[in-house]
């Protein structure tokens, strides 16, 4: 057996190792391996691609082990069904409701209305997020979704759309029509509260 195929091993029964672990424990051997203050200073860092190569192969076992159980926990908060716009908005109005910023988000469902996904597109400062259409189909294609939510936050408290929101809305709404993936509706949530552009006559 080579040197190659030895690390190889090496990597494997320690990725096996710390998969026992838990997410918090895990988070503490991160903090231990680089300079991390919190879960979002951790995705921050490590997303951008650089910072996660210069791992050494042993941390980027923990960090794909971190993943995974995050990811495990937002599949089970996620609910299983969409059955009506208003539990998808209050969904989102609770789960979004403490951010400081302003985020676009996705959610895919398939021809059940079981929802495949909740998807990040676009993430921006205090009053406002720039996306494009491209964006959102992208997330949706790659879900292979039959149709699609979307939310975006107003730190800001106040859940009136503003003129480019609703231009955007209708842009997607009309490439949906185009594409033949449904937006079923377009929330803004703030505050613990949503608006549904569906039952305002938005959309």
């Amino acid at each position: 057996m080579n040197k190659q195929n030895m690390n190889l091993d090496a990597t494997v029964e320690f990725g096996k190792f710390v998969s026992v672990f838990s997410k918090e424990d895990l988070f503490k051997l991160l903090k231990q391996g680089i300079s991390v203050k919190s879960l979002t200073d951790l995705d921050d860092q490590l997303m951008t691609g650089t910072l996660f190569n210069n791992l050494s192969d042993d941390m980027k076992q923990v960090y794909l082990q971190f993943l995974r159980k995050e990811l495990a926990e937002k599949v089970d908060k996620l609910p299983k069904m969409a059955s009506t716009s208003t539990d998808v908005g209050a969904f989102f109005a609770e789960k979004y409701c403490g951010l400081d910023h302003e985020e676009l988000h996705v959610v895919s469902l398939d021809n059940g209305n079981r929802i495949l996904g909740d998807d990040l597109v676009s993430k921006g400062g205090l009053e406002s997020t720039i996306a494009e259409p491209r964006q959102v189909f992208r997330t949706v294609l790659k879900r292979n979704a039959a149709g699609f939510f979307m939310m975006h936050n107003h730190p800001s408290g106040k859940l009136n759309p503003s003129p480019n929101d609703i231009k955007f809305v209708k842009r997607i709404q009309v490439l949906s029509k185009e594409i033949g993936i449904d937006l079923i509706d377009n929330f803004i949530v703030s505050d613990g509260k949503y608006l549904s552009f569906g039952e305002q006559d938005l959309i």
